[in-house]
């Protein structure tokens, strides 16, 4: 509908035929059965610390979710042995199985093979049954809570390689008509959209897609 107003605007002011159209979406969404919250791991663990009340006093790891991934972050970024400590403790519970975590990122591997990087120290990957969530009350594992849209029935937030991928869909008189790419990046949007208006971006992370323009 939205698509058909912006047409319809195009057309009224008489620019239809010179106007390059992009239709993207920034990722993609799957379902999933329920949520995990690894804080309660860390909890555990020793690694957040509650009063009688089961509030946070203090920690020294906490997990904050994006979705189907979470980040976690150490409360001293350098302390070398709660870094050893939380990775074990995130580790064996990937390796357990049981609890939706499909891989265990270091903060530099992410970052050189997803361009994702950040304050945290690990990133820990869903195995497309579980989303995640931040609470670190018992249970680790739940059913659906639409409470919060990331703990709902769909989520996303997932390498790229799983699951549905964004769409891009493109015409006018710079498109080739008819193309088809069967993979391409988020990252390549940009510099794809301004080769279109004829301005290069050469230091960026994504490529422009050649094969759409003519």
């Amino acid at each position: 509908m939205w698509l058909s107003d912006i047409l319809q605007a195009l057309d009224l002011t008489g620019i239809r035929e010179e106007t390059n159209v992009f239709v993207v979406s920034d990722h993609g969404q799957m379902d999933v059965q329920g949520s995990i919250h690894p804080n309660v791991l860390l909890r555990r663990a020793g690694l957040i610390k509650t009063d009688a009340a089961g509030n946070i006093v203090d920690y020294t790891a906490m997990v904050k979710s994006a979705g189907a991934s979470c980040q976690v972050y150490l409360k001293d970024p350098d302390d070398r042995n709660a870094w050893e400590e939380t990775r074990a403790v995130l580790q064996k519970a990937c390796d357990e199985g049981v609890y939706g975590i499909e891989r265990v990122f270091i903060r530099e591997e992410v970052e050189e093979l997803e361009h994702l990087s950040g304050g945290f120290s690990f990133v820990l990957e869903t195995n497309g049954v579980y989303s995640f969530g931040n609470d670190w009350r018992e249970p680790v594992v739940r059913t659906f809570d639409t409470t919060d849209y990331k703990l709902g029935h769909a989520t996303h937030g997932y390498l790229p390689d799983k699951g549905p991928q964004p769409t891009l869909l493109a015409f006018g008189p710079d498109i080739k008509p008819g193309v088809v790419v069967e993979r391409g990046c988020i990252a390549d949007i940009a510099p794809t959209v301004s080769r279109s208006f004829g301005v290069e971006m050469p230091d960026v992370d994504g490529r422009v897609i050649s094969e759409i323009l003519k």
